[in-house]
C-alpha cells in the first residue's frame, strides 16, 4: 500500500498480523503485484483501476474491498 496514506493507520491497527509492504505511489505498488513481489494491492479503487489501465496491467483485477470509506472535499482560495 502507498505510504503514509490514513489507509496505513487504520490497517495497523485494526489487523497488525498483515506484513505491509509500504510503495511510494500505486504505480509502484501495482508493478510489485504484477511481478509477483507482493501477493496484492491495497489501494483506492478508482486510482487503482485507473492506473491498471494506464499500464495495461490487464493481469490485474480487482477482488475484494474494504469497509473503510473516505469522503472528499475541495479546497479553494478565498475570494474578496
Amino acid at each position: 500500500m502507498v505510504s503514509e496514506y490514513i489507509w496505513q493507520e487504520l490497517l495497523e491497527q485494526d489487523f497488525p498480523e498483515i506484513d505491509l509492504q509500504l510503495v511510494a505511489d500505486i504505480p509502484t505498488g501495482l508493478g510489485m503485484v504484477d511481478a509477483g513481489t507482493v501477493t496484492a494491492m491495497i489501494a483506492n479503487r478508482a486510482a487503482a483501476t485507473h492506473r491498471m489501465r494506464q499500464l495495461g496491467l490487464t493481469n490485474l483485477h480487482v477482488v475484494g474491498e474494504t469497509d473503510y470509506v473516505a469522503r472528499y472535499g475541495f479546497a479553494t482560495r478565498t475570494c474578496s
